[in-house]
């Protein structure tokens, strides 16, 4: 039986509290949710982090919590692109790298969850309803813990 996925955006590794409460609770520790990063939060946050100590903390951190590396398939890289064009139009206001982590997340086949701490994505009415059509949740951790 394939296990939720969950992707992290950015906001949830570089905000320390954030990422300590889902990688620590039963339900990520237990399995029964796989999380995952996309390339691009993957090197925001990386490019956020202090070039000595911070990348080989982040690498561990990481790591020791289960966290994966999403990388697409040839299709699903297509599909990335799809997603972006469209976000590129439905929500102007998003940048660049926030429009490809939500892309990411919407290719991804297998995943059921993006989680951010960022609140214009997640009240954001045209992510929102793009998500739900493909059956994906935009959550905060809090929320996606309950």
């Amino acid at each position: 039986m394939q296990r939720p996925r969950a992707h992290l955006d950015s906001s949830v590794v570089v905000d320390r509290h954030a990422f300590n409460a889902i990688a620590t609770k039963r339900i990520v520790r237990s399995g029964f949710v796989e999380l995952w990063i996309s390339p691009v939060a993957l090197a925001e946050v990386y490019a956020l982090e202090k070039p000595s100590t911070g990348n080989r903390r982040l690498v561990e951190t990481l790591m020791s919590n289960g966290v994966k590396a999403y990388l697409p398939t040839r299709e699903e890289m297509e599909a990335v692109f799809n997603y972006y064009n469209k976000l590129s139009k439905l929500a102007e206001w998003l940048g660049p790298n926030d429009t490809m982590i939500v892309s990411y997340a919407l290719a991804d086949r297998l995943c059921s969850y993006l989680l951010t701490v960022d609140k214009a994505l997640l009240s954001s009415r045209e992510i929102r309803e793009l998500a739900q059509g493909r059956g994906l949740r935009v959550l905060s951790p809090g929320d996606f813990l309950r």
